[in-house]
């Protein structure tokens, strides 16, 4: 008898369970939804109380982290950085194995950076390459921390971060940029002639755009630091 009575508990429960699961599934799916038309509508702080609460009501759902990750960018849309900044970081404690690690620590660090917090900010854009070493922000990341940590005058840390992309990448467009922020590094050391040498590399490349105006300007204002003022009129015209 037992056998039966529990045979039909089984039963019950197979035919039971799939519905409930898929009444669960459907109400996750229009809770995001619904965070996602709030957006669209530019109500930015409510969108992201919408997809706060979505996190908190599926912990366990695939859309959870980037939920937090929207969270935090319908923040920023509504310069509530605090609370932006808070959502970036909750993903990285709450979801470390999430496939996002790498653009949220990089939002994070970019809130650091816009609020000034240089030094935090280029410890933050560093950490990218731990976090996921394969990730396509690590270039951008080592650029921005070297920038950042040149704005602090922690000068080696600054040639080591954009020093790291010309080790590291042989044939990133970005190498340019790593070149340029070694010569400032050296040109705010008074190291005038070594900070030409990464310039001329760079003119070398023939680069355009702004990259080569930025970098014709600091060709002569090198010069004329080390007292070569002919050859700095020369290059600007």
């Amino acid at each position: 008898m037992r056998k039966i009575i529990w045979l039909v508990v089984i039963l019950t429960a197979a035919t039971v369970l799939p519905g409930v699961a898929q009444q669960a599934t459907l109400q996750e799916e229009q809770d995001f939804r619904f965070a996602i038309q709030l957006e669209n509508k530019g109500l930015f702080d409510l969108a992201a109380l919408q997809f706060e609460r979505f996190a908190e009501s599926y912990p366990m759902s695939v859309q959870a982290p980037q939920a937090l990750f929207r969270a935090a960018q319908n923040y920023e849309k509504a310069d509530s950085l605090s609370r932006a900044a808070r959502d970036y970081r909750a993903i990285l404690f709450r979801y470390p194995q999430s496939g996002i690690l790498d653009k949220s620590q990089y939002h994070y660090a970019a809130l650091l950076q816009r609020n000034g917090e240089n030094l935090k900010a280029a410890l933050a854009f560093e950490r990218i390459k731990i976090l996921n070493k394969k990730s396509e922000l690590v270039p951008e990341a080592q650029i921005a921390a070297a920038k950042n940590f040149l704005a602090v005058e922690q000068f080696q840390k600054a040639y080591d971060a954009a020093f790291y992309i010309l080790e590291k990448y042989e044939a990133h467009p970005l190498r340019m940029q790593a070149y340029f922020t070694i010569a400032r590094v050296h040109e705010a050391k008074g190291d005038y002639k070594e900070a030409l040498v990464f310039i001329d590399r760079i003119l070398g490349d023939r680069v355009k755009g702004d990259l080569a105006a930025q970098t014709y300007i600091k060709k002569a204002e090198l010069l004329a630091k080390i007292g070569r003022y002919a050859q700095a009129d020369s290059v600007l015209n």
